[in-house]
């Protein structure tokens, strides 16, 4: 893929992953994804609230794109790097977007936001610190991956528990502590260990908005509070760690 190529196909792929994601609401296909998150009723899902953070994931993806397009004769050796990840991502989120409204959360939905999480967890060890870039690169390349990929993770946690219930496992209690909480550990500890070997503080952002939102939530309306208090501390050690490792810079 030349230089060109890679620098229009990050664009193409940041307005596709728009397209995907509001095209069944603009076009009223199927059921809407609030309307298919209600319908699986995962405990974990937080307020509504949390999912204004798409408008700053859309907006710092396309400004990435215009970024990259702009370099495109002399492409900067961070974007050749995360260029192929990045459009996979895009394109694996907008199709995601476009899947749920006639699919729901199932199993498939999974396996899709899954694998574009897993991908954004990859390209942090790729990127690796900060520091190591100037102040353009962070801002237009590496903050956009970074918010994205966080905000897939924990969305991945989600998915799990709505995917368990849309095929009724039965077997899965997707409401006891016993499953909710090692997950949530799982998501927190994961996210600590990313920013402590890559040192990159952007990937506690959007974990920490996800789990600070909905620990409050839980916590303000007095239901699964475990699960309130869980998340919200579980927020906090990330947003702690995030800080530090922003401070040591």
């Amino acid at each position: 893929m030349v230089l060109g190529m890679k620098a229009y196909g990050i664009l193409l792929a940041s307005l596709f992953q728009i397209f995907g994601s509001n095209a069944p609401m603009v076009f009223n296909w199927g059921q809407s994804i609030s309307e298919r998150s209600d319908e699986a009723n995962a405990i974990i899902t937080p307020p509504g609230i949390a999912f204004a953070i798409w408008g700053p994931i859309f907006l710092s993806c396309v400004l990435f794109g215009i970024y990259a397009v702009k370099k495109r004769t002399k492409l900067p050796k961070i974007i050749d790097t995360v260029a192929r990840s990045s459009i996979s991502i895009f394109c694996l989120s907008g199709i995601w977007g476009l899947w749920v409204p006639f699919h729901g959360t199932d199993f498939v939905s999974l396996i899709i936001i899954s694998v574009a999480a897993f991908m954004g967890l990859m390209l942090m060890f790729r990127i690796g610190n900060p520091k190591n870039y100037n102040g353009s690169e962070n801002g237009f390349v590496i903050f956009p991956i970074a918010l994205i990929s966080g905000w897939l993770l924990t969305a991945t946690s989600i998915a799990i528990l709505s995917a368990a219930n849309v095929h009724d496992l039965s077997w899965m209690n997707t409401e006891s502590l016993v499953v909710v909480i090692p997950l949530l550990l799982v998501l927190v500890t994961t996210v600590v260990y990313t920013i402590c070997k890559t040192k990159n503080y952007w990937y506690a952002l959007a974990p920490v908005w996800g789990l600070t939102t909905l620990g409050i939530s839980k916590l303000i309306q007095n239901i699964d509070t475990e699960i309130g208090i869980a998340s919200l501390a579980g927020g906090l050690l990330i947003a702690a760690i995030g800080l530090y490792s922003f401070l040591k810079q």
